[in-house]
């Protein structure tokens, strides 16, 4: 486990790693904004779309479906989970970070990303069955940085977020699907 200078896993400096959350996330959002206003994605709009609760339940209905396919392929391929450090780190002073981290600020950054940016902008012309699968096999890559079978999980995960997209026609819903997704993984892992 990495930490900074002077800090063990129960001695966290809880003010450095405030700010270099929010600092990253300010950073992070600035930047997926200005990619998105460049390339003229309608991102802004699909943000604005309500969230209903027949999409909160596709939203849930992916997320569960995408971890039962993920346990099935965990099992069949046995490969083993690519968040091994997950549960040592929740049990030091970062839980709080990594926690709002992994559930809040990533799905929301990473949808930003891949479904305003790539799937809304670049793939845009494309037929949606080829940007969906342009998206999702970019988010498998970077979650798994090279080609692998628990590549494959993310690929899953990047199809079910782009088809929430997608089918819903509004970043929340994916969003979501997302924080369901992630929200899922942790208490798996907590549980198991």
């Amino acid at each position: 486990m990495r930490f900074f200078n002077h800090e063990s896993p129960h001695n966290i400096n809880y003010i450095q790693h405030s700010l270099v959350l929010v600092i990253g996330t300010i950073v992070g959002y600035a930047s997926i904004n200005l990619l998105c206003k460049l390339i003229k994605s309608n991102i802004k709009g699909k943000m604005r779309t309500k969230i209903t609760l027949k999409g909160t339940i596709l939203a849930l209905m992916f997320s569960v479906i995408d971890i039962v396919l993920d346990v099935i392929l965990s099992t069949i391929l046995k490969i083993s989970s690519s968040d091994g450090d997950l549960v040592p780190l929740l049990k030091t002073g970062l839980a709080p970070f990594l926690i709002v981290t992994i559930i809040i600020v990533s799905p929301i950054l990473e949808n930003l990303f891949f479904q305003g940016f790539l799937q809304d902008g670049v793939f845009k012309k494309l037929p949606p069955l080829f940007s969906i699968a342009l998206t999702a096999g970019l988010f498998a890559l970077a979650h798994g940085f090279m080609p692998s079978w628990s590549t494959l999980e993310f690929f899953i995960g990047g199809i079910s977020f782009a088809l929430a997209y997608y089918l819903t026609d509004g970043f929340k819903m994916s969003a979501l699907s997302h924080i369901f997704y992630n929200f899922l993984v942790l208490i798996v892992h907590l549980l198991f």
